[in-house]
């Protein structure tokens, strides 16, 4: 079985690594011309099509300081730049996708929108962000100090200027106190059909909302998206309603001490999902939706490292493993893990708690790979009446399969409904 899963890790890594060569497709072709592209949209002809879109008028002055690049689908690429419209006295941010077609450029589409506030730098006094200031346009790091309140209200919306590279992202820094309801945090690239444009693995714009181990912070019915490390918390926060969408990571839990609380938040497309990093405390991860696209990659839906939380009545679905416990305990209950290569992985000492979950459609429902451990896994449905497989155990087993040292006797005939982010989920 270790061989096996060996193997097939192996051709899941491979497999990415061609996909990432892939990826890097307009960033080292010819037809990705930075310079070529630059003057195009810096030409009288641009401006006057931008200015067409806004109101007739033709004086358009872009930033060119500001330009982003990024490729996007086979020879398409888009790019990002802030501009004033004199006229007005207006200043915006415009994106254009453009298509390589016989040695040339053409324009496939262009949007854009009007800057409501700009933020950059320290946030020293208590301060709110409201829908009639919006959108907020963050254009550096911005931090929230210690002893500061920023309170953000419901339809108020953020946007980050992304970066032609990684280390230069730019995030929200919270050591203060973060109240926010009802916002979106997004990128600033905007332009049609974003999620299904941009390549698969480029997730990330910018790197996210980070709160360290000073700060505090609740987040409820929110949508971030587009960021790197969506998510990262040091401190006592609160998570419950968001939506987290296409992050590299959704959300970072790390080194706290005290309780948290994350429930019935969705997670849709991030490569990690929520992990868990040497969190002492007994909180409860509950009510989630951790999925991932067909067309996605990602490796760990919910991962805990030196970390028992209470896991419960979550969905976790399409990742190479559902759950890993490295060196961790938790509670494991009423979840239902389907549809990744392996559900749950054990490993490191790790005696996890897993009754009452649906585990099915998985290639291999539960490896534990600690022969000085038993993994009590008794009382759960692993996709048939039968029980789950294992070649001595349960040989005429259905579901799915299970390794050694696991105990799975008993098991369910029939799945456990879930009350799920206040739905009935039947698997």
């Amino acid at each position: 079985m270790k061989a096996l899963r060996t193997i097939l890790l192996m051709v899941l890594v491979i497999l990415m690594a061609s996909s990432l060569s892939v990826l890097s497709f307009g960033q080292d072709n010819v037809w990705f011309d930075k310079e070529k592209l630059a003057n195009l949209i810096d030409s009288p002809r641009t401006k006057q099509i931008l200015a067409t879109k806004i109101d007739s008028y033709p004086n358009i002055n872009f930033d060119m300081e500001t330009m982003v690049f990024d490729p996007f689908r086979k020879n398409v690429v888009v790019s990002t730049v802030d501009f004033e419209h004199v006229p007005s006295g207006k200043q915006g941010t415009v994106s254009f996708a453009h298509r390589w077609v016989d040695g040339d450029y053409v324009l496939l589409y262009a949007s854009y929108w009007w800057w409501g506030t700009v933020v950059s730098g320290n946030i020293t006094s208590d301060t709110t962000w409201n829908a009639a200031g919006s959108p907020y346009y963050v254009t550096a790091h911005s931090y929230v100090k210690p002893g500061v309140t920023l309170t953000i209200e419901p339809g108020t919306v953020i946007r980050f200027r992304k970066s032609d590279e990684r280390k230069y992202r730019i995030y929200l820094e919270v050591e203060g106190i973060l109240n926010c309801q009802g916002a979106t945090f997004t990128t600033n690239c905007d332009f049609e059909n974003y999620d299904n444009s941009q390549i698969e693995g480029e997730n990330s714009d910018w790197w996210g909302i980070w709160v360290f181990d000073n700060g505090t912070c609740t987040i409820k019915d929110s949508v971030v998206e587009y960021a790197d490390e969506s998510i990262y918390s040091e401190g006592g926060c609160t998570f419950s309603g968001n939506t987290i969408k296409r992050g590299t990571y959704g959300m970072i839990l790390f080194e706290y001490s005290g309780p948290f609380v994350v429930e019935d938040n969705i997670l849709k497309d991030c490569e990690w999902g929520i992990i868990c990093e040497d969190c002492t405390s007994s909180s409860e991860i509950t009510g989630n939706i951790i999925t991932l696209g067909a067309k996605w990659w990602g490796w760990e839906g919910l991962v805990c490292n030196y970390s028992s939380p209470i896991i419960s009545s979550n969905s976790i679905s399409g990742y190479t493993t559902g759950i890993i416990c490295n060196n961790s305990s938790p509670e494991v209950t009423l979840n239902t893990i389907q549809n990744n290569l392996e559900g749950i992985f054990t490993r490191d000492g790790s005696s996890p708690v897993i009754h009452n979950n649906n585990i099915a459609g998985n290639f291999f429902g539960l490896y534990n790979g600690d022969d000085m451990v038993i993994i009590d896994a008794e009382n759960n449905w692993w996709g048939h009446s039968s029980g789950p497989y294992h070649p001595t155990l349960n040989p005429g087993g259905l579901g799915d399969e299970v390794s050694d040292y696991v105990d799975l006797d008993p098991w369910l005939t029939s799945a456990v409904a879930v009350t799920l982010a206040s739905l009935m989920i039947q698997p």
